[in-house]
């Protein structure tokens, strides 16, 4: 919420396109929590085309999850993944290019050297995230309710 505030500070918004763009991105409900929730904690109001309402559970859910909506007590992990397959397929064959790149910048020049680094990928998913990716990929989300009251 502190970057939300200070960007919402320091910065002129167009209000009416952020709005649009929300719509499209279908994020508007998520907007709505956040610009009320800096109501409630700062008290000032930054965009008055939002009404106010409760937001009373975003609060609570931010100090039991944390702010990346992850905590190993309650079970509760946010995802913005809507294809898992996809999702799956992507994260074990390196399939963006950006992607490819951030973790291994060398192959921009050696691109011949990307079987060799597929390799030491797979080798780290299997020794680090085998575990979480098992329970990603075959895991029921509890916490549909919460996620959808919050706009995620």
């Amino acid at each position: 919420m502190l970057d939300f505030y200070y960007m919402f500070k320091k910065t002129k918004i167009d209000f009416e396109l952020l709005h649009k763009i929300l719509k499209e991105c279908n994020l508007s409900k998520l907007y709505l929590n956040i610009i009320n929730a800096l109501r409630l904690v700062f008290d000032t109001d930054f965009d008055s085309l939002i009404e106010n309402s409760d937001v009373s559970f975003f609060i609570k859910y931010m100090e039991e999850s944390g702010i990346h909506g992850y905590s190993r007590e309650d079970g509760h992990q946010a995802t913005s993944h809507n294809n898992k397959v996809k999702y799956f397929f992507h994260r074990l064959f390196l399939r963006p290019k950006e992607y490819r790149l951030s973790m291994y910048p060398r192959l921009g020049v050696h691109w011949y050297l990307f079987p060799i680094c597929l390799i030491v990928h797979w080798f780290y998913l299997i020794t680090h995230k085998l575990k979480s990716g098992i329970k990603f990929i075959f895991g029921k989300n509890k916490n549909k309710k919460i996620y959808k009251q919050l706009g995620i």
